[in-house]
């Protein structure tokens, strides 16, 4: 470096001079605003990561709100499904307001053997009927005869909900307070349908047959 020095023509020392003068003194300038290019880079990018995080934050925090929600939902759902079905004393006398049209109609009734629900929904119903001036007899239709003490017997039958089954020589006579009761329970969150007895073999084809099914 000294021998290149050396070698500058005497005219061009002070040339020289001021060259390498200006370009130590630009150096630094140079450098800080190299660094401030990078340093508000890095700020924009920093910037740019933090919103980015905020964003995911928020859809993870909106993903879980619901889930959540859904998994409320589900458990309400299953709650409402393994509730028995019942109604209140206020509900009874509402459906029994409605079937007084009808007092004197017979009927019998089918519970399923291994589901106790279904009998709790029979002994809620039943008195809403005798209240109307219905009048239940015992199932002697076929052989799974169901005993109960105190209470008339009832059969066994496998079906979804509650049924009126109308006997179909009786539909002409039958038919409107089968209609009736469907409605009525149906009204008060007890879904049920009046249907013709034409597929049933049975032996007392006079009354209705209450189908007392399982819940769905």
């Amino acid at each position: 470096m000294w021998n290149f020095v050396n070698n500058i023509p005497r005219d061009n020392l002070d040339a020289w001079f001021r060259w390498l003068t200006g370009f130590a003194i630009g150096l630094p300038i140079f450098g800080a605003i190299v660094g401030g290019i990078c340093g508000w880079g890095a700020f924009l990018v920093s910037q740019r990561i933090g919103t980015l995080q905020a964003t995911e934050v928020t859809q993870a925090r909106e993903g879980a709100a619901k889930a959540n929600e859904r998994a409320t939902e589900a458990q309400a759902t299953l709650e409402k499904f393994r509730a028995p079905r019942t109604l209140t004393v206020e509900q009874q006398a509402t459906i029994s307001r409605k079937l007084l049209a009808y007092a004197g109609t017979r009927f019998d009734a089918t519970v399923i053997r291994n589901d106790p629900e279904t009998y709790h929904l029979l002994d809620t119903i039943t008195p809403v009927l005798e209240a109307a001036g219905w009048t239940q007899g015992n199932w002697d239709n076929n052989d799974a005869v169901l005993k109960r003490p105190s209470k008339p017997d009832v059969g066994e039958w496998a079906a979804q909900n509650v049924i009126i089954a109308v006997p179909h020589n009786r539909i002409p006579q039958l038919w409107s307070a089968a209609e009736s009761l469907a409605s009525a329970l149906t009204a008060e969150g007890i879904p049920a349908q009046a249907q013709d007895a034409a597929g049933m073999t049975v032996k007392n084809n006079e009354v209705l047959h209450l189908l007392i099914g399982r819940k769905t």
